[in-house]
């Protein structure tokens, strides 16, 4: 990801992170904050909070949008003390409906003039927005609204899955990622999991974006949250909730940005770091365990959740064959098959489990706590 950002992000670029509540790349949202790009113009049908951040940072000189708040959870702060205030820096806004929105990334994409749609027949937006024009159908002479095309310079769009090549798949709620992917100038994909191109071949109706239209291809599990990746994990609506209060004052706003964006690395070290020093604190007892994260920390997921599962629930833990890798394997081991073949031993004489590993895609192990444990010391496992 950091290589993508600092070759495909330039300051003064327009930039699309796209997705409709799923699939919302705030890993790429928060590199672009750690390189500290600015006066970056920032579209999106719904800013969110990836954009809340991004403005918080000082990132942004202008937003297009068709929508913004903190969905079901309130107001974005950040944009409102930018417009307001001119805090961190002022923020332009340019206002359309969410099929305005669609109607200028399909121009862009088609690479037409404009694009005509009769949504904004009785909207005030057409009197703050002048990009919003209208004209004269050559048909039958009625006055139609028009919206020019959207050409990005970088958009990123997060997926399920997708080959070293870029051809990526998308299943689950679909937004306007393959016209903005169209329309843009740079297509950075990231996936959850990079897959070999036999795969995406065996199911091409998956395939949204080709690999032909993309620049750069970024692995990064887990990528999304808060938002959510369908099969892979869901949306973390406590942290929606949450961040109404997080980014009601800007002193708040900036001591969370400076613990999770600027104080990590990357999204790897947020998750096999911060998410970690999580699990200790989780008050149980829970039902389910499941464990899909980075391969070298299964075993520390599986210690630190265990105490929080109740004797009697399941454990599930996905990617346990192939090597540790969804594709076909390297030739040689590396470390990841190295972690999953230690992990799969201790997986399968842990104590307090009853476990097994179905050969089911790339493996899935299932395992059912047995009991509590203590050890000879009397302390716990």
């Amino acid at each position: 990801m950091r290589d993508a950002v600092a070759e495909l992000v330039r300051d003064g670029d327009t930039v699309v992170i796209e997705g409709f509540t799923h699939l919302i790349c705030f890993a790429a949202g928060h590199e672009i904050i750690r390189q500290r790009r600015r006066d970056l113009t920032l579209c999106r049908l719904t800013p969110d909070l990836v954009y809340d951040q991004m403005i918080a940072a000082g990132c942004a000189r202008k937003l297009v949008f068709s929508w913004a708040g903190n969905p079901g959870a309130g107001p974005l702060y950040a944009v409102r003390r930018a417009v307001e205030e001119g805090v961190p820096a002022p923020l332009e806004l340019e206002e359309y409906s969410h099929f305005g929105m669609v109607a200028r990334f399909t121009a862009g994409a088609a690479m037409l003039p404009f694009m005509p749609l009769r949504s904004f027949r009785g909207s005030d937006l057409p009197k703050v927005n002048p990009r919003i024009q209208t004209v004269k159908s050559p048909y039958d002479g009625e006055e139609i609204a028009v919206v020019p095309p959207l050409h990005p310079d970088t958009v990123i769009v997060h997926v399920q899955r997708a080959d070293q090549e870029g051809n990526a798949q998308i299943w689950g709620l679909l937004g306007v990622q393959k016209e903005a992917a169209f329309a843009a100038r740079r297509v950075i994909v990231v996936a959850e999991e990079i897959v070999a191109e036999s795969v995406i071949r065996a199911d091409p109706n998956r395939t949204v974006i080709p690999g032909f239209i993309v620049d750069a291809v970024v692995h990064e599990p887990f990528g999304c949250h808060p938002s959510y990746a369908q099969g892979h994990y869901d949306r973390d609506n406590d942290f929606y909730v949450g961040w109404r209060d997080i980014g009601k004052e800007r002193a708040s706003l900036e001591a969370w940005l400076d613990e999770w964006v600027y104080g990590v690395a990357d999204r790897a070290e947020l998750v096999e770091g911060k998410a970690l020093e999580v699990l200790p604190r989780l008050q149980g007892p829970f039902d389910l365990v499941y464990i899909d994260a980075l391969k070298k920390e299964y075993r520390r997921y599986l210690d630190l959740s265990l105490p929080h599962l109740r004797v009697g629930g399941l454990v599930v833990v996905d990617n346990l064959l192939w090597k540790g890798h969804i594709a076909d394997p390297p030739a040689e081991e590396d470390e990841n098959a190295r972690a999953i073949s230690a992990f799969n031993t201790y997986f399968m004489i842990h104590p307090q489990l009853v476990s097994l590993i179905l050969p089911l895609g790339d493996g899935v192990g299932l395992a059912t706590k047995t009991r509590p444990l203590v050890t000879e010391m009397g302390g716990p496992f």
